[in-house]
């Protein structure tokens, strides 16, 4: 799978370099979020046996800073990196064909099945994902779109 990876990173390079970077357009985006919660635990639920109540404060795992890239009307992509506490990771790599009756990406992007419906964030930002929420993730792929599907 990781060779299968590379080859797919290296053909998304090859595209955007091949048509000429004076070319294109990019659009530069991001997002820093912080959090701010108070928690309450009780005696019962400390493993000290005592009731504790503090804030906590700090960057949330889902800022974001990317890019929007397009280098004709036919060629386009996207990268998008995620800012965590202690790390930063790949979130978005791919690069997208329009051949007119339809679209090719190739690269990492959002899996197409799968839906977040919660907005929960407390403590940690992830809606319901622990808890069985049908979310896909981030995942390398080659998808094929024509019209809506």
């Amino acid at each position: 799978m990781k060779k299968l990876s590379t080859l797919l990173t290296a053909i998304t390079m090859l595209c955007f370099f091949a048509t000429g970077a004076s070319a294109s357009d990019f659009n530069f985006y991001g997002s820093l979020r912080f959090q701010t919660f108070s928690e309450d635990y009780s005696q019962e639920a400390t493993d000290y046996g005592v009731s504790d109540r503090d804030t906590k404060w700090g960057n949330l795992g889902t800022s974001r800073l990317g890019a929007k890239i397009k280098l004709s009307d036919k060629i386009s992509g996207m990268f998008e990196l995620g800012v965590g506490d202690e790390n930063l990771t790949l979130r978005l790599f791919f690069g997208e064909y329009n051949f007119g009756a339809g679209k090719i990406l190739i690269g990492q992007s959002g899996h197409p099945i799968g839906e977040s419906f919660s907005n929960r964030v407390g403590l940690d930002d992830s809606g319901l994902l622990k808890y069985g929420v049908f979310y896909g993730g981030l995942v390398e792929m080659i998808k094929l779109t024509f019209g809506g599907f």
